[in-house]
């Protein structure tokens, strides 16, 4: 343990301890609404481990601390060490730790520093993904949590089925702002809309460029979805390291002037809004933030069935569902809806009734928090 304890806090402290800070991810991005919300009732400290500079001005303008660990602006190969030192000099309440450089490394921290309750939290889908000794490595040190929320049912099967403890997992879904991903007109949406350089309909999808979120899928049935609606545009948000593969495959398929990759997007509940239809193509995913945002803004969604979304998008009633890794299957459904107005319309109106009902950030944030309170009680 700590040695003397500190006197009583008026707030319980809680680390929060992240591999990077970059933007795009759905770990991040839940982070940066979830602190502001808890830091009315904790005293809340962020470590990253990567370079953190995409982010730093944002927590700094809300006072909450954020510690550099990274080396140079890289992983450092001693960053266990470095956070068993922090945790020592803050004396936190609760660790809590997201992704899996984060996790690996907090949990041996913990082992080194006293002790403090730890939770993780795990963002991953499963695909087959348990090939790299880091995956394995993440999964087989689960068992050193004190509590593991995974963001999805899936997940939390798959963690029962590699045999951690039940009474270990507890399923705390995404959540997103409804007040902010809402519907929205105006000169700033057709602005937008204007940019995207189209007459037609505007599909829109939004994700890293990594294999995972499967956008060569999506441009593999665009060129069905251009026979059939010859003024379409689909709008690729995001940044990452299929930018150029893609690319290639937009320029081999003919698709230069129906595809984009806009790269980064700081006008999201915008970007949602100058858009007809929202689609995910991924090979595998948790709770994708993506679907939400387009549920709050009242887009009907296309998503594959994968992790949860088939728990987020009700099939034919907010959306519709197709098989990953299926051109064919997914230009259909997107065909379906982008002759449909009135069904598009029905669709956004059902899925952001869902949200409101099930997946609100308040939800998420109450969750937590009582998550914390739990632990620090019996710390």
């Amino acid at each position: 343990m700590w040695g003397r304890r500190e006197p009583m806090r008026s707030r319980p402290r809680v680390l929060t301890v992240i591999s990077e800070l970059r933007l795009g991810g759905g770990a991040q991005s839940l982070l940066r609404n979830v602190l502001p919300a808890l830091a009315a009732d904790f005293e809340v400290h962020l470590a990253v481990l990567m370079d953190p500079r995409d982010d730093i001005p944002y927590y700094q303008r809300l006072n909450i601390p954020v510690h550099d660990l990274s080396k140079n602006g890289r992983l450092s190969p001693w960053c266990m060490f470095d956070v068993a030192r922090l945790i020592r000099r803050l004396k936190p309440d609760v660790v809590h730790s997201h992704l899996t450089h984060a996790d690996i490394a907090t949990r041996f921290a913990v082992r080194m520093s006293g002790r403090p309750p730890l939770i993780t939290s795990n963002h991953l889908g499963w695909s087959g993904r348990e090939r790299s000794i880091g995956r394995r490595l993440h999964t087989g040190t689960t068992r050193m949590d004190d509590c593991t929320i995974t963001v999805s049912e899936a997940a939390h099967h798959y963690l029962m089925g590699k045999g951690i403890d039940g009474a270990q997992l507890r399923v705390i879904r995404n959540g997103v702002d409804p007040e902010v991903f809402r519907p929205q007109t105006g000169p700033d949406v057709e602005r937008l809309r204007r940019q995207v350089e189209g007459a037609g309909p505007v599909v829109l999808a939004v994700g890293r460029l990594v294999p995972e979120k499967a956008f060569h899928t999506l441009i593999a049935a665009m060129r069905r979805v251009v026979a059939g609606i010859a003024d379409v545009r689909a709008v690729i948000v995001g940044e990452g390291e299929l930018h150029a593969s893609l690319h290639a495959q937009m320029r081999a398929s003919g698709l230069t002037e129906h595809v984009t990759l806009w790269g980064r997007c700081e006008q999201m509940p915008l970007m949602y809004n100058a858009a007809d239809l929202f689609v995910l193509s991924s090979d595998w995913e948790a709770c994708p933030m993506s679907v939400l945002e387009a549920m709050g803004c009242q887009l009907p969604v296309v998503a594959t069935d994968v992790g949860d979304n088939a728990i987020l998008v009700e099939h034919d009633v907010t959306g519709l569902m197709v098989p990953p890794g299926d051109p064919d299957k997914l230009s259909d459904a997107m065909l379906t809806l982008l002759r449909d107005d009135d069904m598009r319309v029905k669709m956004g109106v059902a899925g952001r009734r869902r949200l409101l009902a099930r997946f609100t950030l308040d939800r998420t944030v109450q969750q937590l928090a009582a998550l914390y309170h739990e632990f620090a009680r019996q710390y």
